[in-house]
């Protein structure tokens, strides 16, 4: 979320108001908090963690240029062809994994719900990045961890 702000700021003109410079700074000093040893206070950076930083970077850039598209194309056709694409990468890497299809229902339910859920979050989000901009869009999305756990309980 954070490199969201920064890039967004930098690249879509988006204006950083205080209270998202406060929620960064907030972001920030968690990912610390949750990254450091208390036992040595000391911050360890291993491998996962680089790929965690790395992805958030790819993840952030992905954003900034799908808000950019949307300001000029339809979100229908943008999302669509992000959900076929990664629809086609999925199904790939099954059919390498061996797997042929549902054997039940219960199964077809299940997979069924695996595709139609990210589609509707990813139309959602797509949908709200021109209306409220990339930075306070991925705000929002970063809540869907704690309304998980808050649904989930």
């Amino acid at each position: 979320m954070l490199v969201i702000v920064i890039l967004s700021t930098l690249f879509l003109s988006e204006k950083l108001t205080k209270r998202e410079t406060l929620g960064s700074v907030l972001v920030l000093a968690g990912v610390f908090v949750v990254l450091s040893n208390v036992e040595r206070l000391s911050l360890s950076i291993g491998l996962g963690e680089l790929e965690a930083i790395t992805s958030s970077f790819f993840f952030a850039g992905s954003v900034v240029i799908t808000t950019y598209l949307l300001w000029s194309h339809d979100l229908t056709a943008l999302s669509g062809f992000q959900l076929l694409y990664t629809g086609l990468g999925s199904l790939r890497r099954s059919c390498r994994m061996g797997v042929s299809g549902p054997r039940d229902l219960t199964a077809l339910a299940i997979l069924l719900m695996i595709g139609v859920f990210p589609a509707l979050g990813l139309w959602m989000y797509n949908s709200g990045l021109p209306k409220i901009g990339a930075s306070l869009t991925s705000v929002l999305f970063s809540l869907s961890g704690i309304m998980t756990v808050v649904c989930s309980s």
